[in-house]
């Protein structure tokens, strides 16, 4: 029998870890976002439709308005 309040198992240990990769995953999907909204002009895309990407802008298309909601120059 255990006495209230002590810790059972070993999970309580791994929580700050597990907090620290999820954190991180953010941040990088985070920072991703942004540089696909804000400073890609076809790189992004360029592995899965070569020179095509550079020549018409996919994804510079699709996140143009939100350059200019955000104050970001884009032309």
């Amino acid at each position: 029998m255990t006495t209230p309040g002590a810790v059972v198992g070993t999970g309580v240990a791994l929580r700050p870890v597990r907090d620290a990769i999820v954190v991180g995953i953010a941040v990088a999907f985070a920072l991703f976002t942004l540089y696909a909204v804000f400073i890609d002009q076809g790189a992004l895309l360029a592995p899965l439709l070569g020179k095509l990407s550079f020549d018409n802008n996919f994804v510079h298309e699709f996140a143009h308005d939100a350059r200019h909601v955000a104050g970001a120059p884009c032309h």
